[in-house]
């Protein structure tokens, strides 16, 4: 198995977390980490989704240093994938 940055597992399910940079910190809600479950107990579906977790973390990173906000959705940790899932459950 490949180590995938950020990615842990907790019982049995897998979480990606992050730090927050401290330079960010106070546009992110003064939060210390980024902990978000990857809503799986397969690896390699955790390892895809705990990637793309990355790129978006990344992303609302870089937006907070050129004072841009996050978006309301990435802000309350609510990614497309999980969107898609749900509607998908309810459909």
């Amino acid at each position: 198995m490949a180590k995938v940055a950020g990615l842990i597992r907790k019982k049995s399910a897998y979480f990606y977390v992050r730090r927050i940079p401290e330079e960010v910190r106070s546009l992110l809600g003064g939060k210390q980490q980024v902990t978000r479950s990857l809503n799986t107990t397969d690896f390699r579906v955790a390892s895809d989704r705990a990637r793309r977790v990355a790129a978006e973390t990344d992303k609302i990173f870089a937006d907070a240093r050129l004072g841009k906000a996050p978006s309301a959705a990435a802000s309350r940790g609510v990614t497309r994938e999980q969107l898609f899932d749900a509607a998908r459950l309810h459909l």
